[in-house]
């Protein structure tokens, strides 16, 4: 008969792979709608686009603003990578862990893993935020400067949270070895 820890593990599994496989599809359907934007900018519903309070069509910022348009969805692919990074170790964690010694390396390490890889996203994450206020200023010729960090700040505290179960993980397997080699 399975433990409610055992049967919960189970559902974050599954949780986990749906988020893994579903971040990867995600990003295929975003990837192959941004190339098409590009490659046929004179599709009937492309043409309909208006961005932001500037109602702008797309066309227009494709052709006016390339370079900038481009450096955006490179950063915003790089932040997917990390995101399916951190789905990938949650799943690896999740079919490591076992429930009678749950203090292993493996898991110290891959948690470890997690809290620098969302270090990363919350950096590209603020970047982006910020060249995203500044690209539309330049569009809309009509400059805003929004420091909200208090999104950034329950980031870099979730961050602390999984850095913190990371270092007692590493100190759980540190015990569990010392009380291995006692007996």
């Amino acid at each position: 008969m399975k433990t409610q820890t055992e049967k919960t593990l189970n559902v974050l599994r599954m949780i986990a792979w749906i988020g893994y496989i579903g971040s990867i599809s995600l990003t295929a359907i975003v990837s192959i709608a941004t190339i098409y934007f590009f490659i046929f900018p004179d599709a009937d519903f492309i043409k309909n686009i208006k961005i932001s309070e500037a109602k702008l069509s797309f066309i227009t910022l494709r052709n006016d603003y390339m370079g900038r348009l481009l450096f955006f969805y490179m950063l915003s692919l790089i932040k997917i990578y990390f995101v399916i990074t951190i789905w990938k170790l949650a799943k690896d964690a999740l079919i490591n862990i076992n429930t009678n010694h749950p203090f292993s390396a493996t898991i110290s390490i891959i948690l470890e893993k997690i809290a620098y890889v969302m270090i990363v996203i919350g950096v590209i994450n603020f970047i982006i935020n910020q060249y995203t206020i500044t690209l539309e200023g330049l569009i809309t010729n009509h400059f805003h400067y929004e420091y909200n960090l208090s999104p950034l700040l329950t980031y870099i505290f979730e961050i602390g949270i999984i850095y913190l179960i990371a270092q007692i993980f590493k100190r759980g397997v540190e015990l569990q070895e010392e009380n291995e080699l006692t007996i």
